[in-house]
Formats: C-alpha cells, structure tokens, sequence
C-alpha cells in the first residue's frame, strides 16, 4: 500500500549527495522532526525534507518548547542517513547551524553569530534554532535535523519573555525574504559540508565555525562526571564537541548536558 504522503513528495534537488534531495510539503504539522521520527516509511526515504508553512507543536533542545510566532517562517526536518562515523555525530548540528550561517551571510546581514549548541543570532538575538534527534529502526540509524527560522514580522508575535531575546530576518534588516529560497541555499550549503566532513575535512569546517561563534570565550558552567564546574568555552575538539577551560587553566571536554552562560 502506497504511503498516504507519497503523491506529495516531488523532488527537490537529485544533484545533491546527503540532504534536500526530496520535498514534503505540508500545510500544518505538530513537528516536523516529531513526523519524521514516527513514521518509519517516511523516515527511510534519504534526503528528504518535511517542510510546514505552520508548526503547532515544535521542540527544542531538553523537550522545550519552540515557539512558532505568528507570521511566516521556515519550519522543516531533513532526513540524515549517518555517513559519518559515529564518534563525528555531535558535528552534525554544528554543522546544520554553519550552513543557516552561510546562507544568511550571502543576503548581507550584519551581526551573525552562532552561539553553542544550536543557535544563530542576529546582533545577539536568536534568529534560529535547530534541533538534531536519532532513531534506530533495527540496525539502521536515521538522524533528524530540524530547523526553526524567523523570517517576517516582529519580536511582538513571541510571548513577552521572549520578545528581547528573539528576532527576526525582516526585523533586523527589513528585507522580504523567500521562505523557499533560503531553504534551498541552506541544505545546499549543509550538504556541502557534511560532503566535505565525509571527506575528513572536519578540521577546518570546526576552525570556521569558530570564527563564526559568538560562543568562545564565554564563561559557562556545566556538570562533569558528576560535579559542577565552571570555565570559558575555548572552541571544539576534533568530533566537534566543546573544550571549556576550567577556573584550574584545565581543559575539559563536554560530551553532554547543559551549557549554562554566565
């Protein structure tokens, strides 16, 4: 029996490798990443993109809430058939933001940043998040990556605690911005880099996300094998998680947990 999606998948883009070859697309989902996550068939399908013109129930990082706004933005999941090894996993959302990064740098926006773990801002307001989940359906591991980006309106739409913490594309630079454009240039620009990772140049995509964080430097405190600690984030070690430099000038790497900044 055909999947009840099926007739609505057309191909996005067969010349790409890993992500973006294939497009869903919905009027409304709960979650995009949650979708994908539940429905083995759909999941099974490399390089296909589930994207919503509404979210009624997105996620972040820990089950939090991703809060939608009201106006137009780019809520989509792609699916990520593991082509790196494993010990690189924690790469791929540093790699999802790198590549929302690039995008948003061709329109010459000011003030870009990318603040650990998956976040990019805008002149230090979050813009997008991104949220990176597994499933394994027998001895095959699938990956979901979901991206949550705000494109029109105001900070006005979010809920009060938000609105001096979040923005938006038209906001910060008062540009109409095409929703399916900048998806395209975004897994474009993610299915380069997980090429070029695949192909062992994770030293120098590390190095440019780097420059590009507004993360480094920055004192945290974190829990580590038990205790609590504090330090500044002094960039990424070679699987792409984080080095903090503790008060004692040790450095640790943190493998999970919360990043809390001070």
């Amino acid at each position: 029996m055909k999947h009840p999606l099926s007739h609505r998948i057309r191909p996005l883009n067969t010349h790409r490798k890993h992500v973006g070859l294939s497009l869903l697309l919905l009027k409304e989902a709960h979650s995009t990443n949650s979708l994908l996550l539940d429905d083995h068939e759909l999941l099974s399908q490399k390089g296909l993109v589930v994207l919503a013109d509404r979210q009624t129930a997105g996620r972040g990082r820990k089950n939090r809430t991703w809060e939608s706004g009201s106006n137009r933005h780019l809520f989509a999941s792609a699916v990520l058939h593991p082509v790196l090894p494993q010990r690189l996993f924690p790469a791929i959302t540093l790699l999802a933001g790198l590549s929302v990064f690039r995008a948003l740098s061709a329109l010459d926006i000011e003030g870009l940043s990318i603040k650990w773990p998956n976040d990019v801002l805008i002149q230090g307001k979050k813009v997008c998040g991104i949220l990176c989940e597994s499933k394994k359906v027998g001895n095959t591991l699938f990956m979901v990556l979901g991206i949550g980006l705000n494109i029109e309106g105001d900070a006005s739409q979010f809920s009060c605690d938000l609105r001096d913490k979040v923005t938006t594309i038209h906001h910060e630079t008062g540009k109409a911005v095409s929703r399916d454009i900048l998806l395209d240039q975004i897994l474009s620009e993610l299915d380069m880099l997980i090429t070029n990772a695949y192909d062992g140049k994770t030293a120098s995509l590390f190095a440019e996300w780097e420059r590009c964080s507004s993360s480094l430097g920055r004192k945290v405190r974190f829990e580590h094998e038990g205790m609590v600690m504090q330090g500044s984030i002094s960039g990424l070690a070679s699987s792409g998680t984080l080095l903090v430099k503790r008060d004692n000038a040790e450095v640790t790497e943190v493998l999970s947990g919360e990043i809390i900044y001070l």
